[in-house]
């Protein structure tokens, strides 16, 4: 335990009993490493046992002394750690394995309070030498705290060894086709997820359009796929109130024309339809913030209070181009800073976030008025930024303006243009968008 005030606090016999019960059973480890990553232990030669430990029980090795012992000495700290006789004094300092799970849990708490003291440090200097904006400086310090509550790591230098040991389940899983042979979550666009292997924490997608062409209603029609496989979403919506958001997101459900009902009222089907999607939506884990002239950091802030009580799974912001960031210099580099920030929020939190933001009007001098990279607003910085791009095109909307002349095949079709993807490849993906409902989905599925 500590042994004065203002030593870190630590328990070397819990931390060795902890190990000591892995050499006396093997099975032991498989008890604690849902509580347990190296970096939990003070004591540096222990952090090397419990590594090695964990690398043999990913590799169905039987762990015991001997392997153990080679294991470590593959890593060259064998005679750091005081050889063979270190591990034989672990074992005969644990007569049990049975309380193993106690052990580790008091190794865990005990090394939350250590990282909870590195971080009050560091939330001391952010105030002493605070950021421009006071939003920015909570953001940060409530950020370290929620890592750190979630378990993930604050920041530094991380050997790789360490790196493969946190994400050992998850490569496990998705090698052996848990994950749908997704790294992400599913976007329930099939052909989307075919091209960028789902939605990924920590990346960026950014979806650009000219107006018209559902940028907005692709958003929505995310956060309900989102929804509807139990994932909790927080949805940004910069443009339009909350009250307009429900409303399309049930019209779309109920496949009702939105436009329509407005000019007459229901009949009875219709109206069936519409209180069964009312109920359907009530329910979805989806949270509205229709804050106008909102700030990256002010979502940021707000998006962590609301993963303090309840975990977040996927952000969607609507849309960078009228976010509140302002700074002097340019609107390039307002742009920027933007998506930098979401971006940003995203690696931070361990989450996919997707935005929208309008190209310019490059795309309409052309005969095709399909839309390439270089039609993002100030596209250098934001194609730079993004992980994936996704430009969407809707031949009807031009056609319904006569702008274009018909051609077959175009009513009830959204081209989805993957113009950029960072570890994958770009295609294009037509869905079926039925434009008076707001109805989206794969065109197996319409």
């Amino acid at each position: 335990m500590t042994e004065e005030h203002g030593t870190p606090p630590y328990d070397l016999d819990a931390e060795e009993s902890v190990l000591g019960s892995i050499l006396i059973d093997d099975q032991a480890i498989a008890k604690v490493r849902d509580i347990l990553k190296p970096g939990d232990f003070f004591r540096d030669k222990n952090e090397w046992v419990f590594a090695a430990a964990c690398r043999l029980h990913d590799r169905d090795v039987a762990i015991n002394q001997v392997t153990l012992a080679s294991e470590i000495e593959h890593d060259r700290k064998l005679e750091a750690l005081g050889g063979a006789p270190y591990l034989h004094n672990l074992i005969d300092n644990t007569p049990t394995s049975v309380h193993v799970r106690h052990y580790a849990e008091i190794v865990k708490r005990l090394s939350t309070m250590r990282n909870l003291i590195g971080i009050a440090g560091k939330i001391s200097a952010i105030g002493y030498d605070a950021p421009p904006e006071e939003e920015e400086a909570i953001a940060k310090s409530v950020d370290m705290l929620l890592r750190l509550r979630d378990g993930r790591e604050i920041g530094g230098l991380r050997q790789i060894g360490d790196i493969g040991l946190t994400h050992a389940d998850a490569f496990r899983e998705w090698a052996d086709g848990k994950s749908n042979g997704l790294r992400g979550v599913s976007t329930g666009f099939a052909d989307i997820d075919t091209i960028i292997d789902g939605a990924e924490p920590g990346k960026f997608y950014l979806m650009a359009g000219r107006p018209g062409m559902g940028k907005t209603q692709v958003l929505l029609a995310l956060a309900r796929n989102f929804c509807k496989q139990g994932l909790n979403v927080a949805f940004y919506s910069l443009e339009q109130k909350e009250k307009a958001i429900m409303e399309r997101l049930m019209m779309a459900e109920a496949r009702i024309d939105r436009f329509a009902v407005r000019k007459n009222a229901m009949n009875a089907e219709t109206e069936e339809r519409y209180w069964a999607a009312y109920s359907e939506v009530m329910n979805w884990p989806l949270w509205i913030d229709d804050t106008d002239d909102i700030t990256t950091n002010m979502a940021r802030a707000r998006l962590m209070a609301l993963q303090a009580n309840q975990k977040v799974d996927v952000m969607l912001f609507d849309y960078i181009d009228i976010a509140g960031d302002h700074v002097r210099e340019s609107e390039e580099l307002r742009i920027s800073l933007i998506a930098r920030r979401l971006r940003g929020i995203g690696k931070s939190m361990n989450i996919p976030v997707f935005a929208t933001c309008q190209l310019n009007r490059e795309v309409e001098k052309r005969p095709d008025k399909k839309p390439i990279l270089s039609d993002l607003r100030y596209s250098g910085s934001l194609e730079f930024i993004a992980d994936v791009v996704m430009l969407l095109y809707s031949r009807e909307y031009y056609e319904e303006r006569g702008m274009m002349d018909k051609s077959a095949g175009s009513a009830n079709h959204l081209e989805v243009m993957i113009a950029k993807n960072k570890d994958g490849p770009v295609s294009a993906v037509d869905l079926y968008y039925e434009r008076k409902t707001g109805f989206i989905a794969s065109k197996a599925k319409k």
